[in-house]
């Protein structure tokens, strides 16, 4: 697949009508399989679409084979994958720690055997006893069946003890998948919110699957289950090897706004940043992150401090209206701020971090280099917030220029937040490539 006179189309499109084009990315790369590889090996909220950066990776003008793809929001590695089935090599940063384990699993090219033969070891071995030090008894108890919390315990102990550090991330992995889809978490919900029946009247349809759902975690054989989750990781897995990736990856946990790599070193970055106040990553996981002990509480409530996005302010944070020097926006946040401080408060803050990132991606890409933006408007307190024409105004600021913009149209789908009402439905994402000039 070569993309190039497809992306010279659009951006010569672009130039003459000078206002963004409405694509479908599905129908620009028909013959793509998003299921391709280790794409779903781990469920992950608000993943990015892969048919964009498989898009963006298959022509020669932003990028060419042995170039360096960076991905400063790398979530759950989509980006990353792509760029080193295209050949390229990728750089991912996220501080979200189950971040780093997904992308870091995703696109590692493990040996089949050797999976199997863990795999093997592991279902023998966890019948020991192992008892897990770093979770609460009670937040166990109340997420977990007893039978539940032991059979957990018991595969943690053993992957635990895997002297090679792959092999023991995959299989954190796919434990990882295991304590989510055993626990007594909503399945509709992505932050981990209690089954509760009563909440719907007799006979509704959502009480009685959530009654189908208890009755299945009190009889399940976890171990069975997690044999089959770490049976389809390891086919998918399978999958990638065959596709025999060039390029390779490196995932770190970082901020975007302080990568410390060495300035003009990048060719091309791909990235969907977060939204503001909307997505909670590391709430979502952190059924996992505990299990796992991925996170001290202390690092993770540093690591939550520094997550752009976040909503989680001291009272005193917001007593004072927050700016961010561009005039509609700011008479925008005087409107919020009017109706909602906090609210406020997180959208200009999100959009100075934001400014930061941008400052940082344009010093670490090389002359003639590109950053595709991906994102999405929002509302705010019922307020129409325009993320995407914001985010491109303090990408010209910066010093970056736009060559093309475009909209995808996609299946609505609301925000991970308990303000979903009023935070509105996303029904188009936003796609603009910047480009930093030559010296």
């Amino acid at each position: 697949m070569d993309t190039t006179k497809s992306y010279q189309n659009l951006v010569a499109k672009f130039s003459k009508a000078n206002k963004a084009i409405c694509v479908n990315f599905r129908e620009l790369v028909p013959s793509f399989s998003p299921n391709r590889a280790t794409h779903q090996i781990h469920p992950y909220p608000a993943k990015l679409l892969s048919h964009i950066p498989a898009y963006f990776l298959s022509n020669k003008v932003l990028s060419k084979p042995g170039d360096t793809v960076l991905d400063p929001f790398s979530g759950s590695g989509t980006v990353l994958l792509e760029a080193i089935l295209s050949g390229r090599n990728a750089i991912g940063f996220d501080i979200n720690p189950i971040s780093k384990l997904i992308s870091k699993t995703k696109t590692h090219v493990y040996k089949t055997k050797s999976l199997l033969d863990h795999l093997e070891v592991i279902l023998k071995q966890s019948n020991n006893s192992f008892k897990h030090e770093l979770a609460t008894k009670a937040d166990l108890k109340f997420w977990f069946y007893p039978h539940i919390i032991r059979e957990l315990e018991h595969l943690y102990g053993v992957i635990s003890k895997i002297k090679n550090r792959d092999i023991r991330d995959f299989y954190y992995l796919c434990l990882s998948c295991t304590i989510r889809k055993v626990s007594l978490a909503d399945p509709r919900i992505s932050v981990p919110v209690k089954l509760n029946p009563k909440k719907y009247n007799e006979g509704h349809w959502l009480r009685i699957e959530a009654e189908k759902t208890i009755r299945r975690l009190k009889r399940i054989n976890t171990k069975n289950f997690f044999r089959k989750i770490a049976l389809s990781a390891i086919s998918k897995s399978e999958n990638l090897c065959g596709l025999k990736p060039k390029g390779r990856a490196i995932v770190l946990n970082g901020d975007a706004r302080n990568t410390s790599l060495p300035s003009n070193s990048i060719q091309l970055i791909i990235t969907s940043p977060p939204y503001a106040g909307a997505q909670k990553y590391m709430r979502s996981m952190r059924l996992s992150i505990n299990w796992l002990a991925l996170s001290t509480p202390r690092l993770l409530a540093r690591q939550k401090s520094s997550t752009i996005g976040r909503e989680e302010f001291h009272k005193k944070e917001h007593e004072n209206q927050s700016s961010i020097g561009l005039n509609e926006v700011d008479s925008l946040l005087g409107k919020i701020y009017r109706k909602n401080p906090l609210r406020a408060h997180i959208a200009a803050t999100y959009l100075i971090e934001m400014r930061s990132a941008l400052t940082e991606a344009y010093r670490v890409l090389k002359p003639d280099g590109h950053l595709i933006l991906i994102s999405a408007n929002n509302r705010v307190c019922g307020k129409k917030f325009e993320t995407s024409k914001y985010l491109s105004q303090l990408a010209v600021e910066v010093g970056f220029s736009i060559e093309l913009a475009l909209i995808d149209k996609i299946k609505a789908h609301g925000l991970m937040t308990k303000r979903n009402k009023t935070a509105s439905i996303i029904s188009q994402e936003s796609i603009v490539v910047f480009k930093k000039g030559a010296k």
